[in-house]
């Protein structure tokens, strides 16, 4: 993601005017882009040749909106689970993680979670799910929480099934986000009709 700012000297920095504060990076939009250049422009009119420039920088986009990291994280680790490899499923988890799975069944640390995790898919031969609703929250810098519901289907069922699952991220000494919590539970015929 490309971001940029307008700058200026030291000498102008008691005028403060602008809609667009200085040295504050934004989001690189055309609209944004051509803010910048005419306070460039005008600045350098008003108070001399090199008092405004404009600043261009690329950001990765991730590390400035925690939510694309772990929207990202959940897409591949729930891709990982329907092609049914487990140690790249893992590998989204952090060592301490927590499954909480429909019957109430409480696992934690990825050994145990990855018994249950095979179990629970060797149990779902021709799995494929379908993310209808998806809500990302950020409560905390280190910290996303990512709640979400649809649909799931698998040889022998007559018909796909409601799921809904809460997961908690975290982010590591390492700057990547990992899974520290899954609850996932079937959601009621009689619930989902009434909502």
């Amino acid at each position: 993601m490309k971001q940029v700012r307008v700058c200026r000297g030291a000498r102008v920095k008691h005028f403060h005017q602008d809609v667009l504060l200085y040295g504050e990076w934004v989001e690189a939009t055309d609209e944004a882009l051509e803010h910048c250049e005419t306070i460039e422009v005008l600045g350098n009119e008003l108070f001399g040749p090199g008092s405004h420039w404009v600043e261009l920088r690329d950001v990765d986009a991730e590390r400035m909106l925690p939510e694309l990291a772990a929207r990202r994280v959940i897409d591949e680790s729930l891709q990982a689970w329907v092609d049914g490899d487990m140690d790249r499923h893992m590998g989204y988890f952090t060592l301490g993680a927590t499954l909480i799975t429909p019957t109430g069944a409480c696992h934690r640390g990825r050994v145990d979670l990855r018994a249950a995790f095979e179990h629970e898919r060797a149990a779902m031969p021709g799995l494929r799910m379908v993310v209808e609703e998806r809500q990302i929250s950020h409560p905390a810098p280190d910290t996303c929480i990512v709640m979400m519901e649809g649909t799931i289907v698998h040889s022998g069922m007559p018909q796909p099934e409601r799921w809904a699952s809460t997961q908690t991220l975290v982010s590591g000494a390492d700057a990547q986000w990992r899974i520290a919590s899954h609850q996932v539970h079937h959601v009621r015929r009689e619930v989902a009709e009434a909502a």
